[in-house]
Parts: structure tokens; C-alpha cells; sequence
């Protein structure tokens, strides 16, 4: 899970191994995007690994996101593990010297 210039951003992996989303779904769904026949799933390639795709929360229907927090929830988790993530950083960074 990723926010990138305030867009929230879920892996495949959070997706279906966190909220139970079929990966058959969300490849039909990526795949109809791509292809002009929805404005769901929309999603982008990983700036990070470019392997990867991510999907963008606000494009994921309704009936899928019912067994998925809020978008706000999302998003104050994701900051809290950037907070998180930056703190251990310092820690590591701070043991080295």
C-alpha cells in the first residue's frame, strides 16, 4: 500500500491475501481498464519495481471495497507505516555512526 501525491495505492498482494479479492477479479478488471471497457481498476506500474502493478483504491468498485477499510483508514495506515518505516531508518542510520 503506497501513497504517491495523494493517491491511494493497493499492491496485488494486499489485495488479495489482505481483503480476500480474487486475483482473477482484479486481473479482469486491470485488463478491461487497459483496454478502455471500465473506469475501475485503474492502475499504474510500480515507480519502484516496474514489474509491478498497483491499483488505484478510488477505482475499485464498491461491491469489492465492502470487505476493505475506508479510504481514509487506508490512508492513515499508510502513513503511520511511513512514520514507522522513517523511524527505523533514523535508528539504523544512528547505530552506524
Amino acid at each position: 500500500m503506497r501513497l504517491i501525491k495523494g493517491v491511494l495505492l493497493l499492491e496485488y498482494t494486499d489485495l488479495v491475501d489482505t481483503y480476500g479479492i480474487g486475483r482473477g477479479t482484479i486481473d479482469c478488471g486491470v485488463s478491461k481498464f487497459s483496454k478502455g471497457l471500465s473506469t475501475s481498476w485503474a492502475s499504474i506500474k510500480d515507480p519502484e519495481d516496474k514489474r509491478k502493478r498497483l491499483i488505484i483504491y478510488s477505482t475499485i468498485p464498491a461491491h469489492s471495497k465492502k470487505q476493505m477499510p475506508s479510504e481514509r483508514e487506508l490512508i492513515k495506515l499508510c502513513r503511520d507505516q511511513e512514520t514507522e518505516r522513517a523511524k527505523v531508518a533514523q535508528l539504523i542510520t544512528e547505530s552506524a555512526n
